[in-house]
């Protein structure tokens, strides 16, 4: 027994180093050392409430939302990594690496197959849709929220098979609980879970026991935006019609992209269809027509096992509509991590009874798996222009242009000139100078010379900024002198 003991414990260990080394690869390249936009915005609430308590009772206002549950985690490694971004890009690998072990286990508890479970494992780490979550502050939050909905869903799946006791539903409640404490759309996966116990084979006052206990973190959820004048969902604007007509296109959309493809704006994530080459359009759609078939046979064949499979399209459609509604107001496909995530194991629980000894089986499934790869790599190494990376290439080369021109002890002024009014989120107005250069660093942002006061203009100790569009890589900004000025 202890033998046994010892050699599971020494798998997962190698498996944390498999997924850290193999992220860590995917993402050398990111040698970013300063922090941007909402991070920064994010680490100064951090130390205006430096205290547990303090972060409990104020925290429900960092940018308009309530996630106590996620910042008192995040508050040992903010107290400990300060403002050093490659920290936190270490950090989040860690996590990400965490995950894929929960990944793991939750494959093989519904496949019991250490093959799929590797191969789930690979395509979470080849997945485009983790960049947000690796390479950013706020990714943590990502992948922290989608570790416990990862683990709602298996004890979901627990519930239904026959093990629906009290035990099991205050587990499933005490993560939502935490889950909506850490993102807010994680309020949808109320309807998945009340779902799930409707169909379980449990006496019906039981069942409405139970969805009550689920609804309680809702309504506390209520209260506490109440209170703390915070936000819960930001869906946009516009009728219901066409509030409608905008989530099931992203919905469609979403769908598109896990399915292989990665179609939509530049700015979020995505690809004109006419910028991807032809022959990862041929992949992708081979691999669409093939997950689809696949899906549709296995319905088909085993109607016995149609609830089982409702309950996955059911985790699934939450989450897709989940990414839907943020979409509306944010568009990236980073929010596709999650139904990605629930789609992997909705697949390998559906090809649980295959054997493998089978060639042929085994041979569709690597080639389908090794073409999945080809497209994640593809899309991998051509996403460029993803907004958080472009915005992080700005406040890089800025920050490395103003330390070469300013000494801590100046009194500095900083303009910042003819730049984009993202420049405003980017730098967080002014605390990113304050944060990186001293208190007695000042920002200012105008488009014309004009708006300029002369006190400013003619002060020695300014700084200019403007886009420098001399690069290959157009996102990045200098520090140029007066006679430049103002000659624009």
């Amino acid at each position: 027994m202890k033998k046994f003991q010892v050699g599971y414990f020494f798998k997962y260990i190698l498996l944390f180093c498999f997924s850290f080394l193999f992220t860590y690869i995917k993402f050398k390249n990111v040698n970013y050392t300063v922090l941007m936009g909402d991070d920064i915005i994010y680490l100064y609430d951090f130390v205006s409430n430096n205290s547990p308590l303090m972060i409990l009772k104020n925290f429900g206002y960092v940018m308009a939302k309530y996630r106590p549950i996620y910042y008192l985690f995040m508050y040992l490694p903010v107290k400990f990594f300060g403002l050093h971004y490659q920290n936190y890009f270490l950090f989040n690998i860690v996590l990400f690496s965490v995950l894929s072990l929960v990944l793991y286990y939750v494959v093989y508890k519904i496949s019991n197959k250490v093959l799929y479970c590797i191969l789930a494992v690979g395509l979470m780490i080849m997945t485009p849709f983790n960049a947000y979550s690796i390479m950013q502050v706020y990714g943590s939050m990502e992948i922290l929220s989608l570790l416990i909905i990862s683990l709602i869903f298996l004890l979901c799946y627990q519930y239904y098979i026959g093990n629906a006791t009290n035990k099991k539903c205050f587990l499933i409640f005490l993560l939502f609980f935490c889950s909506i404490f850490i993102a807010e759309r994680n309020m949808c996966l109320a309807l998945a879970i009340i779902f799930t116990i409707l169909i379980s084979q449990v006496k019906l006052l039981k069942k409405l026991f139970h969805c009550f206990i689920i609804c309680m973190p809702l309504i506390l959820k209520h209260i506490t935006t109440v209170i703390s004048n915070s936000n819960m969902l930001q869906t946009g604007r516009g009728t219901v019609f066409e509030l409608l007509n905008n989530v099931i296109a992203f919905s469609l959309k979403g769908f598109i992209n896990i399915m292989g493809y990665s179609i939509g704006d530049e700015w979020h994530g995505g690809f004109k269809i006419y910028q991807i080459s032809g022959i990862i359009l041929l992949i992708s759609t081979f691999i669409f027509i093939f997950v689809f078939s696949f899906i549709t046979r296995y319905v088909s064949k085993n109607y016995k096992d149609l609830k089982t499979m409702i309950i996955f399209f059911v985790f699934f459609l939450i989450n897709l509509l989940s990414y839907s509604l943020i979409a509306l107001t944010h568009g990236e496909d980073r929010f596709l991590l999650t139904p990605y995530f629930i789609l992997i194991i909705f697949l390998f629980y559906m090809a649980r009874n295959f054997s493998l000894k089978n060639k042929n089986i085994l041979v569709c499934i690597c080639m389908l798996i090794a073409f999945k790869f080809i497209v994640d790599v593809y899309y991998n190494f051509n996403k460029d222009m993803i907004h958080f990376k472009y915005s992080q290439e700005i406040a890089q080369s800025v920050y490395e242009d103003v330390k070469k021109n300013i000494n801590k002890n100046e009194n500095v002024d900083v303009v910042f000139f003819n730049c984009g009014d993202e420049y405003k989120w980017i730098f967080a107005d002014k605390l990113f100078m304050k944060y990186y250069f001293g208190q007695n660093c000042d920002t200012y942002y105008f488009k014309t010379i004009d708006e300029i006061p002369n006190n400013i203009l003619e002060d020695i100790n300014t700084l200019f900024i403007v886009p420098d569009n001399n690069f290959d890589v157009p996102f990045k900004a200098k520090v140029i002198s007066k006679k430049e000025m103002t000659k624009l």
